[in-house]
């Protein structure tokens, strides 16, 4: 069974809280309309370093790039996107491979790079 967990990046405070837990099932639709906050959720994978990882990390490949997580559509499940290069199907292997080096919120400066 995959446990479903998420973090909220708080854009008033300017943190990401990784313990975030909803406590009621009302509590997720206050928190969901509520504009403060940016949810991500746990893609049931973990880096080379055992590091769990979400929606919204960077993820360092063993090719040397650099990708973002995301939910896509086109996969129907989460994906990475690389510099304008289609996006590639995060899985099992390519997870274990990687190493998660940030984040778009708090190290955004990554990808401009």
């Amino acid at each position: 069974m995959r446990v479903i967990k998420f973090r909220a990046w708080d854009k008033e405070k300017a943190k990401m809280d990784k313990n975030f837990r909803f406590d009621e099932f009302n509590d997720v639709n206050d928190y969901f309309a509520d504009d403060d906050f940016v949810f991500m959720q746990y893609t049931g994978l973990k880096d080379q370093n055992g590091k769990e990882i979400y929606e919204g990390d960077i993820i360092l490949l063993p090719n040397g790039n650099l990708g973002e997580i995301f939910w896509g559509n086109f996969y129907a499940g989460f994906e990475i996107s690389f510099n304008g290069a289609f996006p590639e199907e995060l899985d099992v292997r390519l997870a274990g491979s990687s190493e998660i080096i940030g984040n778009i919120y708090e190290n955004k400066e990554l990808l401009n790079e």
